[in-house]
C-alpha cells in the first residue's frame, strides 16, 4: 500500500490532508496570475488594463479593458518619468515601480477606440 494510501486511510488525518492539498492549489493559482500579468513582467508592445495602478494587470490588446499600450520601459530608479519617457513622444501617462526589487518606467500611450 502506497504512502499516500496509509495516510489517507486514517480518517483524523483526512481534514488535514484536504485543507493542505487546497493550500497548495490556490498558492500555484495565485502565483501565476501574478506573475503572468505583472506589470513587472511587462514588455513594449503589451497592454494594460484599464487605469495604471498598483493593481494593473497586462493583457491582450485586443481586450476591451485595454487602455494603455506600452511604448517604451526604462530601468531605472533615479530618472524623472517625464525625462526617462522623452525618447517617446507619445507617452500620454507612465506608470513608475519603485522599491520592489528592480526598479523600472513604463511609458504609455491610450489606445483609441
Amino acid at each position: 500500500m502506497s504512502l499516500f494510501r496509509r495516510i489517507y486511510a486514517i480518517k483524523p488525518l483526512r481534514p488535514v490532508l484536504f485543507i493542505l492539498l487546497m493550500g497548495v492549489v490556490l498558492a500555484m493559482a495565485y502565483g501565476t496570475s501574478y506573475v503572468v500579468g505583472s506589470p513587472d513582467v511587462a514588455k513594449v508592445g503589451q497592454c494594460l488594463n484599464d487605469a495604471p495602478a498598483a493593481v494593473a494587470r497586462t493583457t491582450d490588446c485586443d481586450n476591451d479593458r485595454a487602455t494603455w499600450k506600452i511604448i517604451g520601459r526604462v530601468e531605472s530608479d533615479d530618472v524623472p518619468a517625464e525625462e526617462a519617457c522623452a525618447a517617446y513622444p507619445q507617452t500620454t501617462m507612465t506608470f513608475e515601480r519603485k522599491g520592489r526589487g528592480e526598479d523600472f518606467i513604463l511609458c504609455l500611450t491610450e489606445i483609441q477606440r
